[in-house]
């Protein structure tokens, strides 16, 4: 009933949202998190390149506060995981954190006149702003099963909400769906006409040591293998990995989590004797490097995910498309 009265209170105009005369996208979602923020947001940031882009997060769980724009090494304790992942992702690119996302947008162009697009992570339903454009991200095992409101499901914002974006990417799929599978789950989403529905899934790429090595993923094949990792959902990456080795174990921690010396001494002793490999990912990478002894970093792996979309082109243009018709001082 809450979230009904503030959503009604933003539509009616009794809360006011702020919008901007210039292309501003966000990439959200309606559940906890493991929708794929974070490679979907790297994803949309390479596409729009050309628009000479800038991503404002806000930072979560960061030990700092207000406007921030992060510097080439940045601490991912002062600005939070996943912008400083996209600040290593797009080191000429300007990368900012603010939790009042007007005010960071209106810094970012202030500071840096010449981007043509914002992206903001996870603001989907930061209601103070109204977004040009609105990616959001479902869970493709969302539409297996019924739906629910925290504390007794999954989501954090009520389902219909999903009708008020222009885009919905399924996403995480196993793989591709078929053209049977697409038409059953779009039935189930039941978009608006004027919404398009796109699938994606994770294909992993390679490999990248922490001593900046890089190996294929048959280096992997039959290993014993321990995945380290504190992210929302890590399921795809532990069935990822029994199917590369009947060799592995997990020492998962919760999202964002906040690594230390002790951690990783307490796993190296754990698993010291079993692995022949950590795997890890890029988020966790970043907050993990500056424990690992440089003798270890060898052995220490993040795994390389891109993220791969049906009709890509389709994609691609859309987003194009929305950039190039809102662009320009009007």
């Amino acid at each position: 009933m809450v979230l009904y009265i503030r959503h009604q209170l933003y539509d009616s105009g009794i809360l006011k949202s702020v919008s901007f005369q210039f292309p501003v996208i966000t990439v959200g979602n309606l559940e906890l998190g493991g929708t794929g923020k974070t490679p979907h947001t790297l994803q949309l940031t390479h596409i729009l390149k050309p628009f000479h882009p800038a991503i404002l997060s806000r930072g979560y769980k960061r030990k700092s506060k207000g406007f921030l724009e992060l510097p080439k090494n940045a601490d991912p304790a002062m600005y939070g995981d996943e912008p400083v992942l996209f600040r290593k992702a797009f080191p000429e690119i300007p990368v900012a954190v603010c939790e009042k996302r007007p005010e960071g947008i209106r810094q970012i162009k202030e500071n840096h006149p010449e981007t043509g697009v914002v992206i903001l992570d996870d603001a989907f339903q930061h209601r103070r702003l109204k977004p040009g454009f609105s990616v959001l991200l479902i869970d493709w095992q969302t539409l297996q099963k019924k739906t629910f409101l925290l504390p007794a499901g999954r989501l954090r914002d009520l389902w219909s909400r999903r009708h008020k974006a222009n885009v919905m990417v399924l996403s995480k799929c196993p793989s591709e769906p078929n053209e049977k599978q697409k038409e059953t789950l779009i039935n189930k989403l039941k978009p608006n006409s004027n919404q398009t529905v796109y699938f994606s899934w994770y294909a992993y790429t390679g490999l990248t040591a922490l001593d900046g090595t890089s190996l294929p993923l048959d280096t992997l094949k039959n290993k014993p293998l321990v995945l380290v990792c504190g992210i929302a959902d890590p399921s795809g990456l532990i069935q990822w990995l029994e199917q590369v080795t009947n060799q592995s174990q997990q020492q998962i921690f919760p999202d964002h989590y906040a690594y230390s010396e002790s951690d990783i001494h307490n796993i190296q002793q754990k698993f010291g004797k079993f692995a022949s490999y950590y795997i890890i990912t890029e988020k966790d990478r970043v907050k993990l490097q500056q424990f690992i002894p440089q003798e270890n970093q060898a052995q220490w792996l993040s795994l390389q995910i891109a993220v791969q979309i049906d009709r890509p082109t389709d994609f691609e243009n859309e987003i194009k498309n929305y950039v190039a018709t809102n662009s320009g001082d009007r």
